[in-house]
């Protein structure tokens, strides 16, 4: 695993954020088998909310989809595209209400510095970036109200 090469302070964030998208991908993956059983007649449950009907064939197609996004972001390499991907798919996971305090606190892990770092994203300040000419130009006063 790509956890061996991160650093002990930021490997447990990675661990939980894996754990979680990992976790995610085998709900979806129970809801994909229990949308096919119903769209097979195995069961013979409505997939109903309130009055609203739901095709079985369409839910187990979105769930199927769901379990490919959370199953593929739980183990991708180090990369800069990895941690955006990964940043949309818990953004994703925001909608769904069950999981919505472990989402929150996953994105607030996800968006550490440390954690950034092994994915090869620069993590600097603004001033840190800026020529040093510049730097001294945000660090002044700003200029007065021209009336």
């Amino acid at each position: 695993m790509w956890f061996t090469r991160v650093q002990p302070p930021a490997r447990s964030g990675y661990i939980f954020v894996s754990v979680y998208l990992a976790l995610q991908a085998l709900l979806f993956l129970g809801l994909t088998a229990l949308g096919l059983s119903v769209a097979t007649g195995l069961l013979d449950i409505p997939l109903a909310i309130s009055q609203i009907r739901i095709d079985p064939l369409f839910f187990t197609s979105l769930m199927f989809g769901f379990t490919l996004a959370f199953g593929i972001a739980a183990v991708l390499p180090l990369r800069p595209w990895a941690w955006q991907y990964i940043l949309s798919v818990l953004a994703l996971s925001l909608a769904f209400l069950i999981t919505l305090p472990l989402s929150i606190f996953a994105i607030s892990i996800w968006m550490r510095d440390d954690i950034k770092e092994p994915f090869g994203l620069n993590v600097q300040g603004p001033d840190v970036a800026l020529p040093p000419e510049d730097r001294r130009a945000h660090q002044s006063e700003p200029p007065a109200a021209i009336m």
